[in-house]
């Protein structure tokens, strides 16, 4: 339910799950809820519906090279979060990249 809360607010299409340190520990998107809609949903762990282990980049990672990642390393994704020692600092989403004419 947090998880939803924090997706509906912030827009991003995806929410960041963390561990007690801080950690990211995993990634939560709409897709992720899409194909969870079929079980009890607000009931599920987020463990279950979580991607564990998201892709990342650090902050110093070029945008072109942000955009490479996203579009040529399997799985594609819409979303990479910037971590700094493992804790998200930020997130870059493919539409931050295509309003700067990237992609």
């Amino acid at each position: 339910r947090d998880a939803l809360q924090t997706m509906s607010e912030k827009g991003f299409g995806c929410a960041g799950i963390i561990d007690k340190k801080g950690i990211l520990i995993g990634i939560i998107t709409d897709g992720d809820i899409r194909r969870g809609l079929e079980s009890d949903l607000l009931n599920t762990p987020l463990q279950a519906i979580m991607t564990p282990n998201p892709k990342t980049i650090s902050p110093q990672t070029i945008a072109q090279d942000a955009l490479r990642f996203m579009t040529q390393t399997p799985p594609r994704v819409m979303q990479l979060f910037v971590t700094k020692n493992a804790k998200p600092i930020g997130l870059i989403h493919m539409h931050d990249l295509i309003r700067v004419g990237l992609a």
